[in-house]
């Protein structure tokens, strides 16, 4: 079949839960694993790992008769202690401004049609609580969502004009079009879409 079944906004069956969510994560660390994760990306620098091997050897020279070593392990393994935690801290912070950028993006309106008994009702949902299978309604210049199959368009034809900067960079408007099924039963033949929540 050339067609692809998706759960719509009025499913009652928990399918919609069985896709990913809308949530937008961009953050690296968690308060559960920042420590661990963190430490194994400071091992992997050859830096480091070349700085705790000296200060292995000079514990050993120290505490054995192995080697004659004159000096302490801890004045090499206090420099690389502190350059480990400013690393870190660095990091840390790169992250929690992370976690707020996410937090707000995840926070914004977005506006929805939610099906009810023979009409559509208007309402709002934050980014995050966005599901496979909600109407979203788009004025012009907005940003989406969430990944969308466009439905109608208040332009000629279906057609709108969509800007992919975000993604791959190029400021060139892509043109997208709406099936000419959903266009005429939503906005009638040659006719402009408008809904409850305005026109689109």
């Amino acid at each position: 079949s050339c067609f692809r079944l998706a759960a719509s906004a009025e499913t009652a069956d928990g399918t919609r839960d069985a896709f990913a969510g809308n949530t937008i994560t961009t953050a690296k660390y968690t308060i559960w694993n920042f420590v661990p994760r963190c430490l194994l990306e400071q091992f992997q620098k050859a830096a480091n790992v070349y700085f705790v091997l000296i200060v292995v050897l000079l514990y050993i020279g120290t505490e054995t008769n192995l080697f004659i070593n004159s000096l302490p392990a801890y004045t090499t393994g206090s420099v690389l202690l502190v350059m480990m935690v400013v690393s870190m801290a660095i990091a840390g912070a790169d992250d929690y401004r992370r976690h707020e950028a996410d937090r707000r993006s995840n926070a914004r309106d977005a506006r929805i049609v939610e099906l009810g008994p023979g009409r559509a009702i208007p309402g709002l949902a934050v980014w995050s609580d966005i599901r496979v299978g909600d109407i979203l309604v788009l004025r012009s210049d907005e940003e989406l969502p969430a990944d969308a199959v466009i439905l109608a368009s208040s332009g000629e034809s279906g057609l709108c004009y969509v800007s992919m900067a975000n993604l791959d960079g190029e400021t060139n408007l892509k043109v997208k079009c709406a099936a000419q099924l959903s266009q005429n039963a939503l906005c009638g033949f040659g006719g402009q879409c408008k809904s409850a929540v305005g026109e689109q």
